[in-house]
């Protein structure tokens, strides 16, 4: 358990809790485009040192950080 995520039931790989960001958010739910803040595709920067600069400046951020990603392929 991290300290933004509070498990207060669980059922198997299930689990009901709060996330804690700004304002507090009941799971299962869905969330809205100002609670999270994504950096992107690792696809989009022009190196992996620019893309963990970019994942290092979302530290300290109050909404939950998506840092650089890597998409999956439709078929793998």
């Amino acid at each position: 358990m991290t300290k933004f995520f509070e498990v207060q039931r669980r059922d198997g790989p299930a689990r009901m809790g709060k996330l804690l960001l700004e304002r507090q958010i009941s799971t299962p739910a869905l969330i809205s485009a100002e609670d999270y803040i994504s950096a992107g595709s690792l696809y989009s920067f022009a190196s992996r040192q620019i893309a963990a600069n970019a994942a290092e400046a979302l530290r300290g951020n109050k909404r939950l950080a998506i840092l650089p990603w890597v998409p999956a392929a439709l078929h793998s």
